[in-house]
């Protein structure tokens, strides 16, 4: 049984993951992982690039990757910044 996937397909698929949920949840990164699918980073707590600092950025990302890895990940794929915070000012 895949949860994540339709019935009798070998469809994948990346989960963009926070990393405060890796930690509550590792059953389900664990399950996400068995099943095939790429994981990746969410950021730890979801909080707008803009509203972070560079420094207190790559705190968050940083401890996200190792909860999401801690969790049961072999690794982190790839990023998605909250709400397309990704932008000029949050550089």
């Amino acid at each position: 049984n895949r949860p994540f996937a339709p019935a009798n397909t070998a469809q994948t698929a990346t989960f963009f993951i926070v990393g405060n949920t890796a930690e509550k949840y590792p059953d389900l990164i664990r399950e996400i992982v068995k099943q095939g699918h790429e994981t990746a980073c969410h950021t730890y707590d979801h909080i707008h690039l803009t509203k972070q600092t560079p420094d207190e950025f790559k705190r968050d990302l940083h401890k996200a990757v190792n909860a999401i890895i801690k969790s049961g990940a072999e690794k982190v794929v790839g990023f998605r910044a909250p709400t397309f915070s990704l932008v000029e000012s949050s550089k």
